[in-house]
Formats: C-alpha cells, sequence, structure tokens
C-alpha cells in the first residue's frame, strides 16, 4: 500500500474542483500529446483524470505564485518548504537562495517569484505527487466525474463512432 502525505490535499481537490465547472478548463490538457490522447483510446495507469488534476494545479499555482509574489511572507514560504520536505522533494531553501537565477529568468524583480522559478522543477515534482493524492479523492466523487467528463462526451462519442469498424 501506498503512503499519503495530504499535504494541503482537500484544499487542491477543491481548486479542481471549481475548476471543472467551466467546460473551457479541458483547454489546459496537452491534447496533442501522445500519453493524454492514449488515456482516451485505452486503460492507461496514468489516467486523463491525473492529467486533469495535475493542469489545474500547476496552472493556478503558477499563476498564483506570478501574479500574488509580492503577498508571499516568511510563514507562507515556510509552509511551502515544509510541503516540499514532505514529499521527500529536494529543492534549495529560501534562506539558502542567493537570488541568482538562470539567465532566462531573470528579469523577475520578486524575490519569492524568482526561488520558485529556481525551484520550479521541485514544484513540478511535489505537484505531480500531490496529483496522485487528489486523484483518489476525486475518482470516488461520482458528482465530480460527470462534470468533469459532461464536455467530452459529444467528442468522444463522435471519436468512439468513427473508430468502429465501417466507419
Amino acid at each position: 500500500m501506498k503512503d499519503f502525505i495530504l499535504e494541503q490535499i482537500y484544499s487542491m481537490a477543491a481548486l479542481v474542483e471549481e475548476a471543472a465547472v467551466s467546460p473551457d478548463s479541458m483547454i489546459e490538457l496537452a491534447w496533442d500529446t501522445a500519453p493524454v490522447l492514449n488515456c482516451l483510446a485505452r486503460y492507461q495507469r496514468i489516467t486523463l483524470l491525473h492529467y486533469y488534476i495535475y493542469a489545474m494545479i500547476a496552472v493556478y499555482m503558477r499563476r498564483d505564485y506570478c501574479k500574488n509574489s509580492d503577498l508571499y511572507e516568511t510563514e507562507d514560504i515556510t509552509r511551502l518548504e515544509s510541503s516540499l520536505t514532505a514529499y521527500n522533494v529536494d529543492f534549495v531553501r529560501y534562506s539558502e537562495f542567493d537570488g541568482s537565477i538562470p539567465l532566462e529568468v531573470s528579469d523577475l524583480d520578486d524575490p519569492f517569484y524568482r526561488w520558485f522559478r529556481t525551484n520550479e522543477t521541485a514544484f513540478e515534482e511535489m505537484w505531480e505527487r500531490v496529483t496522485e493524492e487528489v486523484f483518489f479523492l476525486l475518482f470516488a466523487n461520482r458528482r465530480f466525474l460527470v462534470i468533469l467528463i459532461s464536455p467530452l462526451q459529444p467528442t468522444l462519442h463522435r471519436a468512439t463512432l468513427q473508430s468502429l469498424p465501417g466507419s
């Protein structure tokens, strides 16, 4: 049995549930990639729901870190570091961050956002682990699944009919 950390999972699940109400949120999935398309064709261990959860978390958090970077106080950063540590992700602590960042993000003014961009791979790794935990919460929520899949049903139905022999 897999051990779950459950760090901020309910707030992340709520974020994903709120996003599912808008059919436009599906645009955030990488529909042109083989892994996502394979989820529609046959059973995969990583499902369309996994990709959707990860996309919603990543889009929301990246936007929040960028738009509200000046609002992140010491206790918020400590909470983020605690989450990264809980998920056993390697990262550069804010207190050890010297402000140097890769050239492509050097025009960023805010120290918090520079720290996030420097640790972006670590955050993505944490979001992958959070996705797995949120998946187990949301997969059991039938109402959520109906809301999530409803906008896709006409497209999936047409794709299924086209894939039938003789179509």
